[in-house]
């Protein structure tokens, strides 16, 4: 168990270091924290080719985005993440997504924090979409199928929030009284599918600065760990 808490958190570093950390606290009831949602994941799909990882999750987010304690107007999202298994030549890499009967192109944005590449698109997505990818690096062109792997999911984006509230209720109390808070809700998985398990991350943060998380198991709704920064 230390272990998996251990690259669980590790995960949850990396989310934190990326920025994915929050900004949103004058609640004391779940529908309260529920209204100052600012991103949630509903669905991930992921596939591989012989030269790239590739996943694709979608939600609602505030708009603009933003840490600064306050949730805003929520509008859909997706977010198209490779990661390519070898070195590049070129990082000018192209992509062309096909969700169902919808196409959206453009370029992706090197990550600064890893080898990972990824693009955002305007679009909620269906767990039945059928989508398609299609990776472009100069004159060579790859394409790779994404399959629904939340559709497996016992435990919704909404039951992680509601299970994380019900775990942290008393730590939430004294964190966030009187304060303004958001709150994230988003999937932990490893692209590379090195380690199989996916897991909920749900997260609190004030605008003082603290926060608090719960990894929450995706098949039975076990909080696996919990921290409070």
């Amino acid at each position: 168990m230390k272990n998996k808490n251990k690259i669980i958190f590790s995960f949850l570093a990396v989310f934190m270091c990326a920025g994915l950390v929050l900004g949103g606290c004058q609640a004391s009831s779940l529908e309260n924290y529920k209204n100052q949602v600012s991103d949630i994941r509903e669905n991930y799909f992921a596939g591989q080719s012989d030269n790239f990882y590739a996943s694709f999750t979608s939600g609602m987010r505030e708009s603009p985005y933003a840490f600064d304690g306050i949730s805003e107007e929520k509008v859909e999202f997706g977010v198209l993440t490779i990661q390519p298994k070898q070195a590049l030549e070129s990082t000018m890499l192209g992509y062309t997504i096909s969700i169902d009967d919808q196409k959206y192109s453009g370029f992706f944005e090197e990550s600064p924090f890893d080898n990972s590449y990824s693009a955002d698109i305007e679009q909620m997505v269906d767990d039945s979409a059928s989508i398609t990818i299609t990776i472009t690096d100069g004159q060579n062109e790859e394409s790779i199928s994404l399959e629904c792997i939340s559709c497996d999911f016992e435990i919704s984006a909404e039951n992680a929030l509601d299970l994380a509230y019900n775990e942290l209720q008393e730590d939430l109390q004294a964190l966030c009284q009187d304060k303004g808070y958001e709150v994230y809700v988003k999937i932990v998985a490893d692209l590379t599918q090195n380690v199989q398990d996916k897991y909920w991350l749900v997260l609190f943060y004030c605008e003082c600065g603290d926060s608090i998380s719960a990894i929450i198991s995706t098949t039975d709704g076990t909080c696996l760990a919990k921290k409070t920064s």
